[in-house]
């Protein structure tokens, strides 16, 4: 749909962002009960990086976008990976922590 507008909008710079798994707010209110299926099907549709960013980080990529005297088209955001293991499993805890609100986690 992007392209299609950018073709018959020259004059507008319309910017498609994709991003990967971004902690936000989203699922705060519902149960572990309602949440586990989604995720469940995201992860089996392969939709889901298993690493995850700051609402922040895409925010400032956005902003990057905006601010640039150029048009940019496309913009591609992806979680960086983690350093070994170890690193993995405290950002997969710290992730849990931040969804449930806990920092215990």
């Amino acid at each position: 749909l992007i392209r299609a507008w950018q073709g018959e909008n020259r004059a507008v710079g319309f910017t498609s962002i994709i991003m990967g798994d971004t902690i936000t707010e989203f699922g705060l209110n519902e149960g572990l009960d309602a949440l586990i299926p989604l995720v469940t099907q995201w992860a089996e549709k392969d939709y889901l990086f298993g690493r995850t960013m700051e609402a922040s980080s895409v925010a400032t990529q956005v902003v990057n976008a905006l601010a640039s005297p150029e048009t940019v088209r496309r913009i591609a955001i992806t979680p960086n990976y983690a350093q070994d293991d170890r690193d993995a499993a405290e950002l997969g805890q710290a992730v849990i922590g931040e969804v449930r609100g806990n920092d215990s986690q």
